[in-house]
C-alpha cells in the first residue's frame, strides 16, 4: 500500500466499472478518485468496461473458462489476457479478445429448455481455473486487497481460487440476496442450494471484511452468517447534484413522472401497475405524463401498454445530464413487484438510483411490498410518497397532484436527508478507511 496516500492496491474480480448495472455504478462511486495504478480488475466480459477510474483490466477466456461437453461444440470462450482501457474507454488489444461468434449455446438452452429447467444445471457450466498466465498478471500488480461482488456458482469459484493463489485479505460486497434467489425450482435444487450456500458460507469465513448494499441486508446476514456486516450502497456527488436541485414544486395543469431503470423483474410488473392507473386517469381527462428511460428492450412490456394514453419509452441519456433531466418532472418513481421472485430479489437491496433521486429534490414515490427494504428506508425515514397495494396507487397518484405542499415538503426533506447520509465524498473516505484497515 501506497502509505502516504492511505490508498490499498485493490484487485477487483468479477465485475467492471460501468455506467449501467447497479454492482458497477456502485463499484463505480467508491472508488472514483483511487489512484488508477492501485486497481486493477478480474472480469468475463470487458468491452463495456470504462476506463475512467481504473485502467488495468484481465480479460477471463479460454486459458481460465472451460466450457463443458455438449457446450463446448457449439461455444468456446474468448482468448484471455491483459487488456489496457484508456480514461476515453478506448480499448487496447480488444481484436486479439474478440469471442467467437456463435449462437450454439443459446441454441442448445431454447433446444433443452425443459430439461434445463428440470435439472437446473446451469450452475455446473461453464468452470473456472486459475491459469498460470493469470496468476502471473496478479502477482506482477501486487495487490494488497482482494475485492468481489458475488453473484453465482462461478463467481464464488473463481474468488475462492484467486484467494487461495494470492493470500491476500478478502472482501466481499453483497449487492442483492443472490444466494436465496439463482437457484431455480428444478429437481436439483436441494441440492445446489446445499451447495451455494457452503460455498458462500465459506468464502463469508475467510473474508477479511463484508459489505452490503443495506443496513437490512448488514442486520440480517449477521444472524444469518455470524460475521459483522457494513452497508455501503451508490452514494451521490452532492456538489455535483446540488446546483440543479428542484426549488419550486408548483406544476402546471399535467404531473410530469419518470421511471429512470431497468424494464424487467423485479420492477416490470409494479411499474405495468402504474402505466395502467395513469393510462385510467388520463382517459378520465385527469393529466399525468409517464417517462420511461431504460436500456432494457422489453418487447412484452412494450406491446401491453402501446394502446395507453400518456406513456413513453425512451433511451436513457447519458449519466452527466441526469441532475438536469430529473429536476424537470414533477414525481419520480421506484417500483418493486409484489410477485415472490420480486420480494425475494428485493427484500434487502435499496436501489442503486436512491441517492441520486433523493438530491434531485424531486418527490418519490415508491410502489412496493412493505416488506422489502426499498419500502421500508422510505417509510421508516418519512423520505417519499408511498403505496404498498395496488388499490392505493390511483388515489395517492390523485393527491400528489393536488398537492404541492405535500410535493414541497418531500422534495425538501430528500435533499437534507441525501446531504447528511448519502454524500459521496464521506462515503468514500469511510469505504477507504475500512479497506485500508484490514491491511493494517
Amino acid at each position: 500500500m501506497n502509505k502516504l496516500s492511505g490508498y490499498p492496491k485493490v484487485l477487483i474480480v468479477g465485475e467492471i466499472f460501468r455506467l449501467n448495472g447497479g454492482g458497477g455504478i456502485t463499484m463505480s462511486n467508491l472508488f472514483k478518485n483511487w489512484p488508477t495504478n492501485n486497481l486493477a480488475v478480474i472480469a468475463n466480459g470487458i468491452e463495456k468496461a470504462s476506463g475512467e477510474i481504473c485502467h488495468n483490466y484481465y480479460q477471463l477466456g479460454n486459458k481460465e473458462i472451460k466450457f463443458l461437453f455438449p457446450f463446448n461444440i457449439f461455444d468456446k470462450p474468448k482468448k484471455s489476457g491483459p487488456v489496457t482501457i484508456n480514461a476515453n474507454n478506448k480499448i487496447n488489444q480488444i481484436s486479439e479478445l474478440k469471442q467467437n461468434n456463435s449462437v450454439g449455446l443459446n441454441f442448445i438452452k431454447k433446444t433443452l429448455k425443459l430439461p434445463f429447467n428440470i435439472l437446473d444445471i446451469d450452475h455446473t457450466n461453464p468452470r473456472f481455473n486459475i491459469s498460470f498466465n493469470l496468476k502471473q498478471w496478479i502477482i506482477d500488480f501486487h495487490p494488497d486487497i482482494l475485492y468481489c461482488q458475488i453473484f453465482s456458482l462461478f463467481t464464488m469459484e473463481m474468488i475462492d481460487q484467486i484467494h487461495g493463489a494470492i493470500n491476500k485479505p478478502l472482501v466481499i460486497h453483497i449487492m442483492d440476496d443472490f444466494v436465496n434467489i439463482i437457484v431455480k425450482s428444478g429437481l436439483l435444487k436441494p441440492y445446489w442450494q446445499i451447495k451455494l450456500n457452503n460455498k458462500f458460507q465459506n468464502l463469508i469465513n475467510k473474508a477479511s471484511l463484508c459489505l452490503s448494499i443495506s443496513k437490512y441486508m448488514s442486520l440480517e446476514y449477521e444472524k444469518r452468517y455470524n460475521k459483522k456486516f457494513y452497508d455501503f450502497r451508490n452514494p451521490v456527488e452532492v456538489s455535483l447534484w446540488l446546483p440543479f436541485s428542484k426549488s419550486n414544486w408548483e406544476c402546471n395543469t399535467k404531473i410530469k413522472m419518470l421511471h429512470a431503470g431497468r424494464l424487467v423483474s423485479p420492477v416490470s410488473q409494479a411499474l405495468f401497475d402504474i402505466c395502467e392507473e395513469v393510462n385510467n386517469l388520463n382517459k378520465n381527462n385527469i393529466e399525468f405524463e409517464f417517462d420511461i428511460t431504460t436500456f432494457d428492450n422489453n418487447e412484452e412490456f412494450e406491446k401491453k401498454i402501446k394502446d395507453f394514453v400518456g406513456i413513453n419509452i425512451n433511451k436513457p441519456v447519458r449519466h452527466e445530464e441526469m441532475p438536469q433531466l430529473i429536476t424537470k418532472y414533477d414525481l419520480l418513481v421506484l417500483p418493486i413487484d409484489f410477485n415472490r421472485q420480486g420480494i425475494r430479489y428485493a427484500k434487502y437491496s435499496v436501489s442503486t438510483k436512491t441517492s441520486e433521486f433523493l438530491i434531485s429534490g424531486v418527490p418519490i414515490l415508491v410502489y412496493a411490498p412493505e416488506e422489502v427494504a426499498l419500502y421500508r428506508y422510505f417509510y421508516e425515514n418519512d423520505l417519499g410518497f408511498t403505496a404498498k397495494k395496488r388499490t392505493e396507487i390511483n388515489k395517492l397518484l390523485l393527491k400528489i397532484k393536488s398537492d404541492s405542499v405535500g410535493r414541497e415538503y418531500y422534495g425538501k426533506k430528500a435533499v437534507e436527508f441525501a446531504k447528511s447520509t448519502e454524500d459521496s465524498v464521506i462515503i468514500r473516505e469511510k469505504f477507504r478507511a475500512l479497506l485500508a484497515n484490514t491491511i493494517m
